[in-house]
């Protein structure tokens, strides 16, 4: 079995991958061309760590609205790995020329997100899940995407800046 074997799924495999993703992600990543999940399995694993986190919150936090509250937590949650995805895509080739197609880095940004989102709703968890997703995502831009450390540090870095900057632009606007 290799490093990112082909994962069986349903439940199995998204523990499997989550396991790589906590034990050795370089090695997960590296094997995400050979016989690694697909992109298929990358936003099922996006959704579903989605669906477990949102929920969580609501069970935990009880607020006054959980269908509403559930909504815009699983919308953002899976929304932002898009979004992000986009913009590293639009910074990486603006920057650098092609260096994957965008349905990799999609999956590289997904498998981050959708590991992280287990511990993001925990109260004062949040800015270190942060952290590790974007340490996940340079891991995987590393060993998976063929990007050198400083090509994935300088997407990483301006996709952080491009974001920040996109949702102040939006609080200016309607605050």
């Amino acid at each position: 079995m290799t490093t990112a074997a082909r994962i069986s799924f349903p439940v199995a495999g998204y523990w499997r991958i989550m396991v790589r993703m906590f034990t050795a992600p370089g090695e997960f990543y590296a094997g995400l061309d050979n016989d690694g999940p697909g992109i298929r399995e990358a936003l099922i694993f996006l959704v579903l760590m989605a669906v477990v986190s949102s929920g969580a919150f609501v069970l935990v936090h009880h607020p006054p609205q959980p269908l509403a509250v559930f909504g815009i937590l699983f919308a953002n949650a899976v929304g932002m790995c898009f979004f992000a995805g986009v913009v590293g895509f639009v910074i990486m080739t603006m920057g650098f020329g092609r260096k994957m197609p965008f349905l990799k880095l999609l999956k590289i940004y997904a498998f981050a997100s959708g590991t992280t989102m287990l511990l993001s709703w925990i109260p004062f968890s949040l800015l270190f899940a942060e952290i590790w997703k974007w340490w996940l995502i340079f891991t995987g831009l590393t060993n998976g995407g063929g990007l050198n450390k400083k090509e994935a540090a300088v997407v990483l870095v301006l996709s952080v800046i491009v974001i920040v900057i996109f949702f102040r632009s939006l609080l200016a606007v309607f605050a």
